[in-house]
């Protein structure tokens, strides 16, 4: 019998274990939000432009994503932040 209360005791153990780690996890980082979003976790997108979906930053280093705005290597195919093509 001694047994199967220790069995017992570790899984009750183990679940509440789970619970306060994900409790810990989900309370750790705050929701951020951003200006222009309509629902919660979607990002604002820039104004669009008339220029094609590949547009040169300003110092020439990258490719500008038209989607989400991030800088990329020229030779990314897919923006690395919302992997949108590029071309």
């Amino acid at each position: 019998m001694e047994t199967w209360v220790w069995i017992a005791a570790y899984v009750v153990g183990f679940a509440l274990l789970q619970v306060l780690v994900y409790r810990y996890v989900r309370d750790d980082e705050p929701a951020v939000e951003v200006e222009g979003a309509t629902s919660p976790g979607e990002r604002a997108r820039p104004p669009a432009t008339d220029r094609g979906d590949r547009q040169r930053t300003a110092d020439g280093e990258g490719v500008r994503c038209r989607n989400c705005g991030a800088t990329n290597e020229q030779l990314y195919r897919y923006c690395r932040e919302c992997v949108t093509p590029l071309q």
